[in-house]
């Protein structure tokens, strides 16, 4: 939604897990090894997801101004329900007939889109954050994986099932990884929006996983 290109900001740094991490791969089908392993690149070493990371934190902006503003979809979107969307199909479809000109149809998606998509995008407004997948720093990585074991719970009962005992990967405690995201063409207010973000990280406030 942008043709012109504004300012660009590069962030670096580095998340470390103060609990066990675990972002769930795909059930392994594998003879031997972790029933429920963690997601790993193509080294096997462990990642976490630059959309997992960027779910969560967009996660968390939308409920300080949900709790700050109401619940109006205009300023609050829910990503989640195309009703409660800041601009839904149907009402895009109308705008398309309103405004033929690109300009005035771009002025008035803008106008009309919520808070926190101005930062990380909508259906109609592409994203201006870009948060690269999070590696583990190698220096601190020789394969430290952690073995669980879990038990799946009847629920009528509320007793252990019968044969249903299974073990899940974890990421161990203290491990680091590497964080580097994009933000191209923000305004002061949304660069302002996403520190406020990313402090909620820096005193561990959102999870992961």
């Amino acid at each position: 939604m942008f043709d012109t290109f504004k300012n660009r900001l590069e962030i670096e740094g580095k998340l470390w897990s103060v609990t066990a991490l675990r972002i769930s791969a795909a059930r392994s089908t594998e003879p031997i090894g972790s029933d429920l392993p963690v997601i790993k690149d193509v080294l096997g070493h462990p990642l976490i997801p630059g959309s997992s990371f960027k779910g969560a934190l967009r996660s968390r902006l939308e409920s300080f101004l949900r709790g700050i503003l109401g619940s109006d979809r205009h300023l609050v979107a829910n990503p989640a329900v195309e009703a409660e969307w800041s601009i839904t199909a149907s009402e895009m479809k109308q705008l398309k007939k309103v405004h033929t000109n690109d300009a005035q149809l771009t002025a008035e998606i803008l106008e009309k889109t919520d808070l926190v998509s101005h930062l990380f995008g909508s259906p109609w407004v592409a994203s201006k954050f870009q948060i690269r997948d999070l590696t583990v720093l190698p220096d601190y990585w020789f394969g430290q994986y952690q073995e669980r074991d879990g038990v799946a719970i009847e629920r009528d009962t509320e007793t252990a099932a019968d044969g249903k005992l299974y073990d899940f990967q974890v990421v161990p405690e203290g491990t680091p990884f590497e964080f580097k995201a994009i933000v191209e063409n923000a305004t002061e207010w949304e660069l302002g929006l996403l520190m406020v973000g990313l402090h909620q990280f820096e005193t561990e406030q959102i999870p992961l996983g």
